[in-house]
């Protein structure tokens, strides 16, 4: 069976463009990315802490480079997910019932007790 290609409007290049970023900005921001990097930087500091001259390394060019690496990561983690918690907290949804949400019953009050 011969695969099938829809004909449709070709993709703007600005929006293929957009689709990368985002797709670059989800896997800088993921956890597994950032812990990884978090742990080469200490195995960096562990080989700096034990070599003789080891302070020195950590003045090159690769660990400002990791350590840009980190920062970036923490930035695309903080803005891949900002947007949904800035929409959840602007118009919170239902609350799920479960161990971790609280139900109060108010009473109906009368009438004359409101007026």
């Amino acid at each position: 069976m011969a695969a099938t290609r829809v004909a449709g409007r070709p993709i703007p290049a600005g929006e293929r463009l957009a689709r990368g970023a985002e797709r670059l900005l989800r896997l800088l921001g993921d956890a597994r990315a950032g812990l990884l990097l978090l742990l080469l930087l200490g195995m960096a500091n562990a080989v700096a802490a034990f070599l003789p001259g080891g302070p020195r390394l950590l003045d090159a060019w690769p660990y400002a480079v990791l350590l840009a690496a980190v920062a970036l990561t923490g930035v695309a983690a903080v803005a891949v997910r900002a947007p949904a918690a800035w929409r959840e907290w602007r118009r919170p949804g239902p609350v799920q019932p479960g161990a971790g949400s609280l139900a109060a019953m108010i009473p109906a009050a009368p009438a004359a007790t409101l007026v």
